[in-house]
């Protein structure tokens, strides 16, 4: 074999080896509510992922960033539980009762057993 032959057959290995790489962090697919939905009776926020998440590093956060009738509103964080469900690819935050109408934002972080920390964030809206 070549030395131009070897070259390529690595620069081909490497890149294959690269390309699984990258697709293993887990991608946000679906959330309910989605962004930018204008929803009701909202007590919990699901985030269905690509892979299975490591529960004790996959996690959110839950922001109230406008109020009707109050401008100038200062984002006040929600209380919320994280937890992930049996199927281990769909994290879900539930606050103690129904969100008050407003404008919210979900900031996320996943981890599966790739360990690489992948994060992200959506708004929607409680009416």
């Amino acid at each position: 074999m070549s030395y131009f032959s070897r070259l390529a057959l690595g620069f081909a290995a490497g890149t294959i080896f690269l390309a699984a790489t990258v697709e293993a962090h887990p991608r946000l697919t679906a959330s309910n509510p989605a962004d930018g939905a204008v929803v009701r009776n909202v007590t919990s926020i699901q985030l269905r992922f690509t892979e299975a998440l490591v529960p004790a590093f996959s996690g959110g956060e839950l922001l109230m960033t406008g109020m009707p009738g109050m401008s100038g509103h200062q984002p006040m964080a929600v209380p919320v539980r994280s937890a992930v469900t049996n199927t281990g690819t769909t994290l879900v935050l539930t606050s103690g009762a129904r969100l008050r109408p407003g404008t919210y934002r979900v900031n996320w972080h996943a981890v599966s057993r790739d360990t690489h920390r992948v994060a992200g964030g959506f708004g929607f809206e409680v009416r």
